[in-house]
């Protein structure tokens, strides 16, 4: 469990010292929810152990909050932006019985790594592609 209650450093509470090992934290989410905070989008090239071999293009909210319990049974809320607001949305969807597909605008948005990512299998994000530049 991390000790401010996040696991982003754009998301942390000023103040935190875990900025440079947040790979490390890890913060329950009981019973979340998530409302996006504006209508701004990005499209982002996602993957998912569910499906593999894959990749989509898929709209993502750019700004969200997400409300939760935590493992006292406490409601916390966090604002997020960029990576970990795509991922707070593709792990939720989850919960949901959601796969990424299921979000994609068309089907022509679905990809194999080969095509996306080259010879290295992976796609190589930048701060750029959670801007929507």
């Amino acid at each position: 469990m991390s000790p401010c209650g996040s696991c982003c450093t754009a998301c942390r509470p000023a103040g935190c010292r875990r900025a440079r090992t947040w790979r490390r934290c890890r913060t329950a989410l009981i019973n979340p929810a998530i409302t996006p905070l504006g209508d701004e989008k990005v499209d982002l090239w996602e993957r998912c152990l569910s499906l593999p071999g894959l990749y989509a293009q898929v709209p993502r909210f750019k700004h969200i909050r997400i409300r939760y319990q935590n493992t006292d049974a406490e409601w916390m809320e966090r604002e997020c932006h960029g990576f970990h607001a795509t991922l707070l949305q593709h792990e939720c969807d989850h919960l949901d019985g959601v796969l990424y597909p299921a979000r994609m605008p068309d089907a022509t948005a679905l990809a194999y790594a080969s095509e996306v990512c080259g010879p290295s299998g992976t796609y190589e994000y930048t701060v750029a592609d959670f801007e929507g530049r």
